[in-house]
């Protein structure tokens, strides 16, 4: 599986961000870099990869924490309708805003400040 990635990865253009998908004993998880590219984007590429929009964890930045908020709940109304996902752990330029909206609606958000060690 992990060379299926490697394969689908290195055909995609990364100019200045970069997210790893990483298969744990729970299931798929989603490492983001910075979200260059859109969260919704990144997950909507990996759902459609491995089939499937369930995820144990996404965790990282998220690229809106200097967004509207109009805008951050567009974004976090496509992340938890279109993707099942256990345990979010938002960080860095996702902003306290973003993450306090995620949490409103999905479960199990946690900030995931530097140093934060997760159990995939």
């Amino acid at each position: 599986m992990i060379e299926t990635l490697i394969s689908a990865l290195s055909s995609m253009p990364f100019s200045d961000d970069i997210s790893l998908v990483v298969k744990g004993n729970k299931g798929l998880s989603v490492l983001l870099g910075c979200a260059h590219a859109g969260v919704v984007n990144i997950l909507e590429t990996i759902s459609q990869h491995f089939d499937t929009r369930q995820f144990h964890t996404v965790a990282g930045g998220m690229h809106i924490g200097d967004s509207s908020d109009e805008f951050i709940q567009r974004v976090v109304d496509a992340l938890v309708s279109r993707f099942k996902v256990t345990r979010w752990r938002p960080g860095h330029c996702t902003g306290f805003k973003s993450a306090a909206a995620i949490a409103v609606k999905a479960p199990d958000v946690s900030w995931a400040g530097a140093g934060t060690r997760l159990s995939l």
